[in-house]
């Protein structure tokens, strides 16, 4: 039989390859065939393969699982806690308004240029009932 791009084909018989299973392609065949005799590979069993163990990397290597994650994780949370800490009190420090908010911003509780003075204001106002920033 001739195929219509040109060429030759063949039709061949089915393909038995597990009972109650018939495949009419060959390369389904091939693809079934594979699934089913190397399932435990496939699907991530089998045993490890032999790797070397001169070779460093930051993420642990191979099969890595260390007996102190806890500890690893801890000191790193720890590190990034104080990393934080730095650069937020060194904002805080650092920062100024030369206008002042129009309404209340949380950074108003650790700015010195609203700590005392700020303070008593607010309280003023807030008895008064009057607007925060309003010249009186």
């Amino acid at each position: 039989m001739s195929c219509p791009r040109g060429g030759n084909y063949e039709l061949r018989p089915p393909i038995r390859l597990h009972p109650n299973t018939i495949i009419i392609k060959q390369w389904y065949a091939f693809v079934l065939v594979v699934a089913w005799t190397h399932t435990d590979t496939l699907q991530g069993g089998g045993g490890r393969y032999p790797y070397p163990k001169y070779v460093w990397s930051p993420a642990g290597g191979w099969w890595v699982q260390p007996s102190n994650w806890k500890a690893n994780t801890a000191v790193v949370a720890t590190g990034i806690f104080a990393i934080a800490y730095l650069v937020g009190s060194l904002s805080a420090a650092r920062e100024q308004r030369p206008i002042a908010p129009k309404k209340w911003i949380p950074s108003m509780l650790w700015a010195k240029q609203f700590q005392e003075a700020e303070k008593v204001r607010f309280i003023k106002i807030s008895l008064s009932k009057a607007h925060p920033f309003q010249e009186s």
